[in-house]
């Protein structure tokens, strides 16, 4: 009976790796996503990202440079929205107007007739750069601290379309602004996280952090990662902007990590005063090595039952040998 329960233990095990397998990537697939893109206007913005110091009752002055870098003709809108962040994620908001999105309201963006307007409209020729300008107008009540926007650069539909599917192209300049005042720094680093096995691969760490201030800073996580003799296998450094009374899990990770092995993990915060280290061992392994092993362990177990018993056996039916 055990020698078949044996024998049924391998044979799952066998089957196991034949039956769990990738699914296949259909060609059709991506020649359809491949089609999609090719249709979507292209534009280039720079600068991608804007810091400035504002005052309270000033006129700030500054261009965006929009590039169409597709072959035909487009038409752009431009406008500001709020930024923000939704709370503990990675994820932007552009509609939650918050004390430190003010800004938003402020931007006003010179048209084609000269006047400056909250939404504009332009046309751009295949290639053609254009310098478009802004005022920031700073009314004199302003909070302070930091405060936080976007201006948008938007592809504005053509209605001529073929197969009448529309794409839309959006990019955007975050502006970074710092107002008078005392500025208030305050920083928590949470626990960071590193799961000691990992299933099919993918090595990562993560790190909530609290912005408990009124402007905004950089965090940063520097992952190493070592082989079980001490060579170093990969680094990477995340550094993410941290925007006031709002909190980021930062994640930072090995995404092409060997699907077996057994590593160490070593890992740095910082942010602003704040710098925390940390290290451990991580086992990596397949889901389908993980079945081969958990059969091979229940044969195993199997197996020293079967020998067990059998010893037992015979020693039970051993004759009595007595002398005298």
């Amino acid at each position: 009976m055990l020698r078949r329960h044996f024998i049924t233990a391998i044979l799952i095990a066998i089957c196991s790796v034949f039956l769990i397998s990738p699914a296949p990537v259909s060609a059709e697939d991506s020649v359809e996503e491949s089609s999609v893109n090719e249709r979507r206007p292209a534009l280039e913005i720079t600068p991608v990202t804007k810091r400035v110091a504002l005052n309270a009752n000033e006129t700030h002055d500054s261009t965006l440079n929009v590039t169409n870098i597709g072959s035909n003709n487009i038409s752009i809108r431009i406008y500001a929205k709020p930024f923000s962040t939704r709370s503990d994620s990675e994820v932007q908001d552009y509609e939650t107007d918050t004390n430190y999105t003010q800004i938003s309201r402020w931007i006003t963006i010179k048209s084609e007739n000269g006047a400056y307007e909250t939404e504009v409209i332009y046309t751009l020729s295949a290639n053609e750069t254009k310098a478009i300008e802004y005022k920031i107008n700073v009314p004199e009540d302003v909070p302070g601290g930091g405060q936080y926007a976007v201006l948008f650069v938007e592809a504005i539909p053509d209605g001529d379309a073929e197969d009448n599917i529309q794409t839309i192209s959006r990019v955007g300049m975050t502006i970074y602004a710092t107002m008078p005042g005392e500025p208030k720094r305050s920083v928590h680093i949470g626990n960071t996280s590193i799961d000691a096995f990992i299933l099919n691969g993918g090595v990562s760490t993560q790190t909530r952090i609290n912005n408990d201030g009124n402007i905004d800073f950089q965090a940063s996580i520097q992952l190493n990662v070592y082989s079980l003799f001490g060579k170093q296998l990969y680094s990477n450094n995340v550094v993410s902007a941290i925007l006031p009374e709002s909190s980021k899990t930062i994640y930072a990770g090995w995404e092409e990590a060997p699907k077996f092995g057994i590593y160490r993990i070593e890992y740095s915060i910082s942010a602003l005063d704040v710098y925390t280290t940390g290290s451990r061992y991580i086992l990596v392994m397949t889901s389908t090595t993980l079945i081969v092993a958990i059969a091979l362990t229940i044969a195993a177990i199997l197996s020293m039952t079967y020998l067990i018993k059998r010893r037992s056996n015979k020693s039970k039916n051993a004759p009595d040998i007595r002398i005298g």
